[in-house]
């Protein structure tokens, strides 16, 4: 009795109550592979009065389920949500070593399945991933950046660093553009928003990260931090 209690309380939160159509998908995505994720449909989304739509994404050795925080709320506020399995990870297919940018190890694909829904604004689409799920936004970002028409218009990077410099010149680089771009960022992070020396000694923790130049470039649109003068 306990279990099925839970279970039902569990789907009415998920549902919003029965406002939000739930669907579990799986498809051969453009890069040929298959991809698995979990759709969120507020009944408030139709052709006729399409809705935002956000794919998000887990980090490493995690699925689609991890973002549930995120997507269970964002869909009872009326976007849409794709809710990914990155390559390699759930019920999606595997990427051999060294492919993990392809399609924004997945992201991508997936944002051109939402592009295509009737009942998503195709100029409202916004990608957000967690730890390596945020790697996944910035790789995903550097393939709309090259495509003929971009589809991506937000962009939320949580607990990963965003791309500061130009890895071939060197050079400080704002590859979001004008896109609407935030960043979460933990004060005590594990992995990442750390400055090192070139011999790979720490320079700077993680809560010094606002006052490094990495941080500042990023708040000024890619600009040279030894150019700033406010």
């Amino acid at each position: 009795m306990l279990v099925a209690v839970s279970g039902v309380g569990a789907s009415l939160v998920q549902s919003d109550a029965g406002s939000v159509e739930i669907e579990d998908l799986r498809w051969e995505t453009p890069t040929g592979k298959t991809m698995s994720a979990l759709l969120y449909v507020p009944e408030s989304a139709t052709p006729d009065n399409p809705a935002p739509g956000v794919v998000a994404s887990h980090g490493w050795f995690n699925n689609r389920e991890m973002q549930d925080l995120n997507y269970v709320e964002l869909a009872r506020r009326g976007f849409v949500v794709m809710s990914i399995d990155m390559y390699g990870h759930g019920d999606s297919d595997w990427l051999v070593p060294g492919e993990e940018a392809v399609a924004g190890t997945g992201m991508y694909d997936a944002v051109k399945l939402m592009h295509d829904l009737p009942y998503v604004d195709p100029q409202e689409i916004g990608v957000t991933g967690h730890s390596n799920g945020a790697r996944a936004a910035n790789f995903s970002v550097l393939e709309d950046n090259e495509a003929a028409e971009p589809l991506i218009a937000a962009v939320l990077l949580v607990d990963n660093d965003p791309i500061y410099k130009n890895p071939e010149t060197g050079e400080w680089v704002n590859v979001y553009g004008a896109r609407d771009t935030g960043l979460i960022q933990a004060k005590y992070d594990e992995f990442f928003f750390r400055t090192y020396d070139e011999n790979g000694v720490v320079l700077t923790a993680p809560r010094d990260y606002v006052s490094t130049d990495n941080a500042q470039s990023f708040l000024h649109f890619g600009a040279d931090p030894s150019s700033f003068t406010d």
